[in-house]
């Protein structure tokens, strides 16, 4: 395969079979005496800005697989991944309409009502996540839910606990309306010589990522508080006192 997007179509390709492989699809047998298998073949086709954009759908800017278009009280909501397309949408005949449009557009099939969905930063790690579900099938998160839709992060560290580097472990967990939506857990690359330092890593790498989700949410415009401060809670004192001291930014 050549071409200056061979590299992506490849890797879709290869997760496409992944993810088929792990959800066990189908399954694989002898074929029978005397008969040949049929060959089968990739069909790459690009879903682009034009069409979508046709539709008045614009763009998010900071997540270039996400439209949005507003009709009155209807809001919808376009997520695109290669070959698949999620609609999100308040009003179910805007919605109709919408997969009567795209039909026109592309050879597709309607998978109904989506079961789950998952962040569109993270398709990547798509595969991962499957076999992480499978192998945890029997235990649950289970979420309060809250009156008012607000984002609030929370972060933690360790302390050198890799023994090998004593490099320190952080994480981040960001959530709305009671619900996860955005975590990580990485290995730091600098080594901390406390905890302080260790913590005040792990605040900074979290408000990176708070204000990727301020700009991302806003431009969704559904969720009127992201426009107030975002709460970012840390439980160190001395990390806190760091990031409030301007000599320090």
């Amino acid at each position: 395969m050549t071409g200056p997007d061979s590299e992506k179509w490849l890797e879709a390709m290869r997760s496409e079979m992944e993810s088929m492989y792990t959800n066990q699809v189908w399954t694989l047998v002898d074929p029978p005496e005397g008969v040949k298998s049929i060959g089968c073949k990739w069909v790459f086709k690009k879903k682009t800005d034009m069409e979508v954009k046709e539709f008045g759908f614009i763009k998010n800017e900071d997540e270039s697989c996400v439209y949005k278009k507003v009709s009155g009280s209807a809001v919808i909501f376009l997520v695109l991944y290669v070959d698949d397309i999620l609609l999100i949408e308040n009003d179910i005949h805007s919605l109709q309409s919408m997969k009567t449009w795209l039909g026109m557009y592309f050879s597709m099939k309607d998978l109904c009502e989506a079961t789950y969905v998952l962040g569109e930063r993270h398709w990547i790690a798509v595969n991962n996540i499957l076999k992480y579900l499978r192998r945890t099938k029997e235990m649950f998160l289970v979420y309060g839910g809250e009156e008012e839709l607000v984002v609030r992060g929370y972060t933690n560290a360790s302390f050198q606990s890799n023994k090998d580097d004593s490099r320190s472990q952080s994480g981040y967990v960001f959530s709305l309306n009671g619900s996860a939506v955005s975590w990580k857990s990485s290995k730091h690359e600098p080594v901390a010589d406390s905890t302080t330092e260790a913590k005040y890593i792990a605040t900074f790498n979290t408000a990176k990522e708070a204000i990727w989700i301020k700009k991302f949410v806003t431009e969704l415009a559904v969720v009127p508080s992201i426009a107030d401060p975002m709460e970012l809670y840390c439980d160190n004192n001395g990390a806190i006192a760091q990031a409030k001291e301007p000599r320090s930014h």
